[in-house]
């Protein structure tokens, strides 16, 4: 009988240490999805370049073999400021510091050293995907008439399949609703101090995961993060913004962002210098001519690039 891609779960743990994987529980780790997308394996496939008289495809092996999974999760709060979101363990397996200060906020930000590993399960209508050590990465996105979400890709130790059925009794207490995006909802969007209207936005943390195989070692690394933004205006006037000395002189602008309304449901994202990085474009939208900008975002003092704040 076929598979229902709808009838999935997905359960992710912080483990103690890489190499020690957590038992997981839908009562204690599941995860509330959009979307879903794990692999049947991951992998390099070797072939064998064989002379031997005749021509044809001698064949491949699989080496570095390793599992990833990709997940779409709306970008909401726990319900209780100052307690962890559904998704707090996805964030610290991106490789982000987490910092609670008791019934005010949770903060998250980039980090360089002290990496977390995840035990990560996805069950597919009975077959269970399962991976170990497994670290990542994470892009949100907001736009108008939407809700803000977080896209995560994780890479890990491979597990062979199994048929399991979906575990029952998921909780998802601390993965409340989200707002849907706009003028109410969103409160406050500036880019160097100025609210700007704003068609489309996204921030992407970027780090540089890979599998690594070698002899002796074989597990997922974290090379560096490079992360970027983008961003869609409304072009103004030159005295209100004038975008082109702004970007001849490679101006560093903060970014301070505040959705939600509630106490327990407000995501705040904030970056101290954001700086173009690309010749921008104009385009139309509905007559109205929009600045669209891809840009650096960039540390102050180091792992301070971004700060991601639920409270």
């Amino acid at each position: 009988m076929g598979k229902k891609m709808r009838n999935m779960l997905v359960l992710a743990g912080v483990q103690t240490a890489q190499g020690t994987p957590l038992a997981l529980t839908a009562g204690a780790n599941a995860v509330l999805c959009r979307s879903a997308g794990p692999s049947v394996i991951n992998a390099e496939f070797v072939k064998r370049p064989l002379i031997r008289g005749a021509m044809g495809n001698y064949g491949s092996d699989p080496n570095g073999i390793y599992r990833s999974l990709e997940l779409e999760v709306e970008l909401a709060g726990s319900g209780t400021a100052g307690t962890k979101p559904g998704q707090a363990a996805l964030l610290v397996g991106c490789r982000m510091t987490e910092t609670l200060t008791a019934g005010t906020k949770v903060d998250y930000q980039p980090a360089t050293t002290g990496e977390k590993y995840l035990t990560m399960e996805c069950y597919l209508d009975g077959v269970k995907f399962k991976m170990t050590d497994a670290i990542g990465t994470v892009s949100f996105e907001m736009s108008p008439g939407g809700y803000p979400i977080a896209k995560y890709k994780f890479i890990g130790v491979y597990e062979m399949l199994t048929d399991t059925p979906n575990p029952t009794g998921a909780v998802f207490t601390t993965q409340l609703k989200p707002l849907l995006v706009n003028k109410t909802n969103t409160p406050t969007f500036t880019i160097d101090a100025l609210a700007l209207p704003t068609s489309a936005f996204s921030l992407d943390l970027a780090n540089d995961i890979s599998w690594r195989e070698l002899i002796n070692y074989a597990a997922p690394d974290q090379a560096d993060r490079n992360p970027t933004a983008s961003v869609t205006v409304e072009l103004g006037t030159v005295a209100a913004k004038n975008w082109g000395e702004t970007i001849k002189a490679g101006t560093a602008m903060p970014l301070l962002i505040t959705h939600g309304l509630t106490a327990g449901n407000i995501v705040k994202l904030s970056a101290p210098k954001l700086m173009v990085n690309a010749e921008p474009s104009l385009s139309d939208d509905k007559g109205n001519a929009m600045l669209q900008m891809n840009l650096d975002v960039t540390p102050t003092s180091g792992n301070d690039e971004l700060t991601i704040t639920f409270q």
